[in-house]
């Protein structure tokens, strides 16, 4: 199956156009003896290098995603089962999911791989898959079977939206365009985008007649929703993203291995809103007896959660026996956290996470408290080579509990605290809580006065930093700060 690294590589030659600010040799990085002792896959053993850049570093673990997804699985390179889908000619009612007679939804052939019962390999042509057709058809249709889903010429849009039909100007609150809707979480502006690249949310009010004199706001109201946009232009799906509640994206509650990805560079999924938990949803009860591997590929994870439903990340991984990998991975505006990683449903797994060369932004959302851009929990052995994280609330990297992480020319920056939500937290870039502890090498942070840089909350925490240049911004906790 043919496939490049889905972008994940940059040459020597592309990097030498940065410049002084970037270091055109590798780095390979030593782990910490304590966190080493911690990492308990055999099959793999990250090697870490780094290409250090003031702006962003760049780094690999000494393996790909496919590489790495290929010891864990079958399903991606040697499929015992392989499904086509096809929103604009496939059918659901006809197709067999064969090349030549391709599904229309997702579902239809993650149900079909789940009834053959073995390894299977998805293709997914590039397109709009909405609520109907995506991969979980709302959280009814959850894999048994170890998955690749891979986007095949270009990008695959998927998540938590419908395509509704372009509704009309309300008749009585004439600013506003309304149409009948269940559930929602959030009204997307697409045709606009903030300055982390991401679409412009309108603002949600009580009332139809507030909706009507606020311009960028909306409103549901008995079973209606509507819209007043910014610019006073006609509703559509092309301007317009009309996130629901109650539903679900990608969700495995079976210990399977999951592969999300694309087949060549640039192809890869783009994942919009989502409820139960994140746009991506990993939380099996059970123990497998070989170890399993969930691992995404220039993929994002957007918009998780919303009014209706105030808890969702853009990645949730819960007891992962064995590896979540992600590689050039983005999620941004979701509701609480950006990657979050837990051991909770099946403690007794071993959960480790590696994450490369990911970035999450703008993560948190009122009454939301504690919303980090990346954090890891219970016993969950983490590490982050060259991540940006960026205007998160809450800690933008946090850890609690026993986790144990290495930090890897990791970026954090600008975080904007959690008082605003009514929490407690002001603005920090990187805390531990309980007794986590996190080594930070070449770590870069970046905060404003009256913000910290390093918390060590608690007497049994600790933060290790190593090659790390000074911040603006100060340390302070009851725990330990040192160096290694």
């Amino acid at each position: 199956m043919g496939r490049s690294s889905g972008g994940s590589a940059v040459s020597v030659a592309q990097l030498s156009g940065l410049g002084s600010m970037a270091r055109l040799a590798p780095l390979t990085l030593t782990a910490p003896a304590a966190w080493s002792t911690a990492w308990t896959i055999s099959a793999f053993t990250p090697v870490v290098s780094l290409y250090e850049d003031r702006r962003a570093s760049f780094g690999s673990v000494g393996k790909s995603a496919v590489q790495l997804f290929d010891l864990f699985s079958t399903a991606r390179g040697a499929p015992g089962t392989t499904l086509y889908v096809n929103i604009a000619s496939g059918n659901d009612t006809t197709g067999t999911g064969a090349s030549g007679a391709p599904f229309q939804s997702i579902h239809k052939a993650v149900t079909a791989a789940n009834t053959a019962g073995q390894p299977a390999t998805v293709f997914v042509a590039a397109g709009d898959y909405p609520r109907a057709n995506n991969p979980s058809n709302g959280g009814a249709v959850l894999p048994t079977v170890d998955l690749a889903l891979i986007a095949t010429g270009g990008r695959v849009k998927t998540g938590a939206y419908d395509a509704f039909a372009a509704p009309t100007a309300d008749a009585t609150f004439t600013n506003c365009y309304s149409f009948a809707v269940a559930t929602m979480n959030r009204v997307l502006d697409r045709a606009n985008l903030d300055r982390f690249g991401n679409a412009v949310e309108l603002t949600n009010v009580v009332t139809a007649a507030q909706c009507n004199v606020r311009p960028g706001s909306w409103a549901l109201v008995a079973g209606t929703l509507y819209i007043n946009r910014a610019d006073a232009a006609a509703v559509t799906n092309v301007n317009t993203r009309v996130l629901r509640s109650g539903t679900a994206t990608i969700k495995a509650t079976a210990p399977v291995s999951l592969f999300v990805g694309g087949q060549f560079a640039g192809d890869g999924f783009d994942l919009e809103g989502g409820s139960s938990a994140a746009c991506l949803t990993y939380a099996p009860a059970t123990v497998p007896a070989a170890m399993k591997a969930v691992v995404a590929d220039g993929c994002s994870f957007r918009y998780a959660g919303g009014t209706g439903e105030t808890g969702a990340s853009g990645v949730a991984i819960n007891s992962v026996h064995g590896l979540a990998a992600l590689f050039n991975c983005a999620a941004d505006a979701n509701a609480t956290d950006g990657f979050n990683v837990h051991n909770s449903t099946a403690p007794t797994a071993a959960t480790h996470v590696v994450t490369v060369n990911c970035s999450a932004s703008n993560n948190g959302r009122a009454p939301g408290v504690s919303c980090n851009g990346w954090t890891t929990h219970e016993n969950v052995v983490g590490l982050d080579v060259a991540g940006v994280y960026r205007a998160n609330r809450g800690g933008t990297m946090r850890s609690i509990n026993t986790s144990v992480s290495w930090l890897a020319g990791s970026r954090a920056e600008g975080d904007m605290g959690d008082l605003a939500s009514g929490g407690t937290l002001i603005g920090t870039a990187l805390r531990v809580d309980d007794s986590a502890r996190y080594w930070c090498d070449r770590v870069a942070v970046d905060m404003p006065a009256g913000t910290l840089a390093i918390h060590a909350a608690t007497a049994g925490s600790a933060i290790f930093t190593r090659a790390m240049p000074p911040s603006r911004a100060p340390a302070a906790g009851a725990g330990t700060i040192g160096t290694y």
